[in-house]
């Protein structure tokens, strides 16, 4: 797994979609919100939140926050639909302790409220996705009177570092199934990072699908080569990813 990461004590995370929101007035779900006051032993143990088209995988694990990315329409190649990468925040000195946590998902506006302390003062870390723009949000807040700062080290995590070869009950991901044409491959990811003078440095991270997709191998064994040129694949350099920056 490949991880880059930079320091900041907010960031942005923009992910290639659009995004619309329709809202809700009047209806109250505040006593339905859900609060965990233990750990998560791994993603199995999640909240799920979101909004337009983007949806996170939210838990804390020893004293990290992480989170999974997906979109609706972030299909590779072979048309299995891609997580765009993991998340993790680990903050210095750590104000998630097992004695001092609660995670909270807010249904009200779908955002993830995890608070901690140090040296019995809150600390509230929030995450909401934007549902009118494709950018999700993190904001670290907290005030010890004296002027100390939390150290925060965001990291950007990606098992798609190197090509891997797809086999036997994985092909169960994508649209070849049980039926497999040749050597199927999983395209590694492009990624980078970087600094700015304003902020605490940026990673880029994008998924770009090759011209020859699972979309011509259907084509090809339904017989429809003569028409191909009329037929629209969605596949075909699609390119799946996203940007985040760390604001100090």
């Amino acid at each position: 797994m490949k991880a880059v990461s930079f320091i900041g004590y907010a960031f942005v995370l923009c992910i290639s979609c659009t995004a619309l929101h329709g809202q809700l007035t009047g209806f109250t779900v505040q006593k339905d919100n859900i609060t965990w006051h233990t750990f998560s032993k791994d993603a199995s143990g999640s909240m799920p939140m979101g909004g337009g088209d983007i949806g996170l995988n939210v838990w804390t694990e020893n004293g990290d926050v992480l989170f999974y990315m997906a979109k609706s329409d972030a299909f590779d190649q072979n048309n299995t639909l891609l997580k765009l990468g993991r998340v993790r925040i680990h903050l210095t000195p750590n104000p998630f302790t097992s004695s001092s946590f609660s995670q909270t998902l807010q249904l009200a506006d779908g955002s993830v409220y995890i608070k901690g302390q140090i040296n019995k003062r809150p600390v509230n870390l929030h995450l909401w996705v934007d549902v009118y723009h494709p950018i999700i949000h993190g904001e670290l807040s907290y005030a010890d009177g004296k002027g100390k700062k939390i150290s925060a080290v965001i990291t950007y995590e990606s098992w798609r570092d190197k090509d891997h070869v797809v086999k036997g009950k994985e092909n169960n991901q994508n649209s070849y199934k049980f039926g497999p044409q040749g050597v199927i491959q999983v395209k590694k990811d492009h990624i980078s990072s970087g600094s700015h003078k304003k902020d605490g440095g940026y990673v880029q991270f994008f998924h770009a699908n090759p011209a020859e997709t699972i979309f011509d191998v259907a084509v090809h064994q339904q017989g429809l080569d003569s028409v191909k040129n009329k037929l629209y694949n969605p596949l075909k350099n699609r390119i799946s990813g996203g940007c985040y920056v760390g604001l100090l």
